[in-house]
C-alpha cells in the first residue's frame, strides 16, 4: 500500500507473488545502498584531490560535457599544415578563387 498498490491488490497476493515482491524490493534496498556508498566514496575522493590542488575546477569538467563545435574547412587546414610540418606527406592544394 506505501507501494501505491490498493488494498485489494495486497490481498489477492499468493504467497509466491508476495515472496517475489519482498525480493525485489530487497535488491532494491542493496542497489540504492551501493548507490549511496559510491557516491560518498567519490566525494570523499573528490574532496580528498580538493585539499592537495589536484582536483580541476568545475569549469573543465562542465567544458567536456559541451559538444563539441563543428570544424570547418579551415581547421582542417591548419591540421595538415601542422602534420605537413612535421613531415608527414601531405600535398596541399590550394584552389584558386
Amino acid at each position: 500500500m506505501a507501494e501505491g498498490h490498493s488494498e485489494d491488490s495486497f490481498w489477492r497476493q499468493t504467497f509466491a507473488t508476495f515472496g517475489a515482491a519482498m525480493r525485489a524490493r530487497r535488491r532494491l534496498a542493496h542497489i540504492r545502498m551501493q548507490e549511496a556508498f559510491a557516491v560518498a566514496h567519490v566525494s570523499a575522493e573528490m574532496t580528498a584531490l580538493a585539499g592537495i590542488g589536484k582536483l580541476p575546477p568545475l569549469d573543465e569538467y562542465l567544458r567536456r560535457l559541451e559538444p563539441p563545435r563543428k570544424r570547418t574547412a579551415r581547421d582542417m587546414i591548419v591540421v595538415l599544415e601542422d602534420a605537413a610540418a612535421r613531415g608527414a606527406q601531405i600535398r596541399i592544394r590550394k584552389r584558386e578563387g
